[in-house]
């Protein structure tokens, strides 16, 4: 863990060695992995496309990721979430290819382990993604094959070892410094207002008195922010309309996709739902 801005994983930085010895510390030098991740995204969406669906599908996925805001701004930027969504990505082929050809666990277990070391919230995301990837794929006849056994305890290994490796980072490399500034429990003012907000509403709610801690306490205001802050994720005003506000992270005039992307979300959800009920 490098301790620039309060806490970075190592894994962008160890993969940028490479084009900083060829460019030197430059724009170019730094920013080169980021740069090729985009277009690594973008081939890899074809492929996932044309694996799941068809050729037609991985070519317009791979095309809206083309010029989609974000993937241009991130690619040309130099964040490490770049890296580690193309990583992510990898690993995620790769664990559908390894139903056919089980060496891919191997790769698939690489590209999964080293995203935890490239960016934090693959920490938290990914063992919420991990069931859901195993029981679409329904990969268990390919694991309990006689090749697919080794190559699955393989990258099982690999996978626990980058994990366990990521873990003690997370509790003595001092790894998510950044994330224990900026989180919800740790912001004295949010506290203040929270405990301010709670005895106002024990004061004029007309709730029996051995109620009120049950309906206004901490973890209950705690609950509602935090419920907020994750839809704003979701909501018009950030995926299209102003984005996260921070010209770094997006266009700044702009969300971070088009509109016509977030009305084919929507579509690609149906068109999912009626193939996986077929």
């Amino acid at each position: 863990t490098f301790e620039m801005g309060a806490g970075r994983p190592a894994g962008y930085v160890y993969f940028s060695i490479p084009f900083v010895a060829l460019f030197g510390p430059t724009a170019p030098g730094v920013r080169m992995l980021s740069i090729l991740s985009g277009l690594g995204i973008i081939l890899l969406l074809y492929l996932m496309g044309k694996k799941l669906f068809e050729e037609k599908v991985g070519l317009a996925a791979s095309a809206i990721t083309a010029f989609s805001p974000w993937d241009i701004s991130l690619s040309r930027g130099g964040f490490e979430a770049h890296f580690a969504l193309f990583l992510v990505l990898l690993a995620i082929y790769s664990f559908i290819l390894a139903k056919e050809k089980p060496r891919f666990y191997i790769l698939s277990a690489l590209g999964f382990g080293l995203a935890l070391h490239s960016y934090p919230t693959y920490k938290l995301s990914l063992p919420l993604f991990f069931p859901l990837l195993i029981w679409y794929q329904g990969a268990g006849k390919s694991v309990f094959s006689s090749k697919g056994k080794l190559n699955f305890f393989i990258g099982l290994v690999i996978f626990i070892l980058l994990s366990v490796l990521a873990a003690s980072q997370t509790f003595t490399g001092r790894s998510e410094g950044r994330f224990g500034n900026i989180n919800i429990f740790t912001q004295d003012k949010l506290r203040e207002e929270i405990v301010q907000k709670i005895n106002f509403e024990r004061s004029i709610s007309q709730l029996p008195q051995s109620l009120l801690r049950y309906f206004h306490n901490k973890p209950v205001e705690y609950l509602k922010i935090f419920g907020e802050n994750y839809l704003q994720n979701f909501s018009m005003d950030f995926l299209v309309i102003h984005g996260d506000g921070h010209p770094r992270h997006n266009m700044a005039t702009m969300g971070q996709i088009f509109l016509a992307q977030f009305i084919l979300f929507f579509v690609g959800l149906v068109s999912f739902w009626t193939k996986y009920k077929k």
